[in-house]
């Protein structure tokens, strides 16, 4: 085992590089090695960011759908009322997923903008797209509307179920 590692570490009389030793370029060897230590890193950082990527949007989730379940119980009575004076389920669906659909808007606005400005900050960091990638930016948009759709999905139907009558008598 010693006898081919001696023999790639031995230096060649004409500049002290590595020799090519039977058809084995030490320099080759050594960019392959360094090659593929590169590739294991980028596959770390990959699967640490999806991973981080998931966390957020579990995040959103759980956020936006607690904010809109807290705020469909406190409006109980109205949504009750609403529905003792004849409003369609489409209705009452519509009046809990409006909130939703307005805290998307801010937080795409502040978000999307701070991507922005960040980005042109950080431009030399990001590799394969850019900062104002715009194909990036819809995929992000349409999966964050997405999220708050089904963050709201539970509250409004909760919503549509609520007895009128319990509920006014309640108070």
């Amino acid at each position: 085992m010693a006898a081919p590692r001696d023999a790639l570490l031995r230096v060649d009389d004409r500049g002290g590089e590595p020799a090519c030793v039977d058809g084995v370029d030490a320099q080759q060897v050594e960019r392959d090695a360094l090659g593929r230590l590169g590739a294991d890193a980028r596959e770390s950082t990959q699967l640490a960011s999806c991973a981080l990527i998931v966390a957020a949007l579990l995040l959103a989730a759980v956020g936006l759908y607690s904010v809109t379940a807290y705020a469909t119980e406190q409006r109980t009575r109205e949504i009750g009322l609403r529905i003792a004076l004849g409003a369609q389920a489409r209705q009452i669906w519509w009046l809990v997923t409006r909130s939703a659909t307005r805290q998307l808007v801010v937080g795409l606005s502040v978000g999307i903008a701070g991507a922005i400005g960040l980005g042109q900050l950080l431009r030399g960091l990001l590799i394969g797209t850019s900062a104002t990638d715009p194909v990036t930016l819809a995929a992000v948009t349409a999966l964050l509307a997405l999220v708050t759709f089904v963050a709201s999905v539970i509250p409004a139907r909760r919503a549509i179920r609520i007895d009128p009558i319990a509920t006014l008598r309640s108070e």
